[in-house]
């Protein structure tokens, strides 16, 4: 079932994958801009760390929201079965109308029998129905969450190349857990711009 309006998916396939450490060996061995850098290792809110950036507000701009079932990877990373369902996002964090980040995320709340008026639930529902990026969804509910950082990465995507130019892109994706409740894998791609001195 399609929530929102139906919009065409962003392909991404990864190049190469890294953790941490490995990201640190092959950056003292290869060009990765120091701006780039900060935001792929960084914990903290991406909106936040784009309003640094860009000193304008950053909006998002919705491309793909569906429920589906979790594939093999995304199971195993949220450590549920596989084909359980998920809440599936697509969005653009953009700042002066420029699309620096691209987000897809997948979202599984770990138990339905909790109360419909959680605070969890309702950031639930908030994702569904929000334009509003997920770090200011969390702190405007008043929720803890906690970062686990899953992979580092460069990306290829054929839409991303025709937007930004270039072969392939940096990203990093990482485990989300929000109240306890509420889990998601967020795959973040970066715009080659952030690497530019603003």
């Amino acid at each position: 079932m399609t929530t929102g309006e139906s919009m065409q998916q962003i392909g991404i396939s990864p190049i190469i994958r890294m953790d941490r450490i490995g990201f640190n060996e092959y950056a003292k061995e290869h060009v990765v801009p120091a701006t780039l850098r900060l935001l792929i290792v960084s914990d903290g809110s991406m909106t936040r760390l784009l309003r640094g950036w860009s000193l304008a507000d950053v909006t998002l701009e919705t491309v793909c929201l569906d429920d589906r079932p979790a594939g093999k990877e995304t199971a195993q990373w949220l450590e549920i079965p596989e084909d359980t369902s998920v809440y599936h996002r697509e969005v653009w964090l953009k700042a002066n109308d420029d699309k620096l980040v691209f987000a897809s995320s997948d979202w599984h709340l770990s138990n339905t029998d909790i109360e419909l008026d959680n605070l969890a639930t309702q950031f639930v529902g908030d994702l569904r129905t929000s334009a509003v990026p997920v770090g200011d969804l969390i702190r405007r509910r008043g929720l803890w969450s906690r970062h686990d950082l899953l992979e580092i990465g460069q990306y290829r995507s054929d839409e991303l190349s025709r937007l930004w130019g270039g072969e392939s892109f940096w990203g990093r994706r990482y485990r989300m857990q929000v109240e306890g409740i509420v889990s998601g894998t967020i795959l973040e791609i970066f715009s080659p711009r952030l690497g530019e001195a603003q």
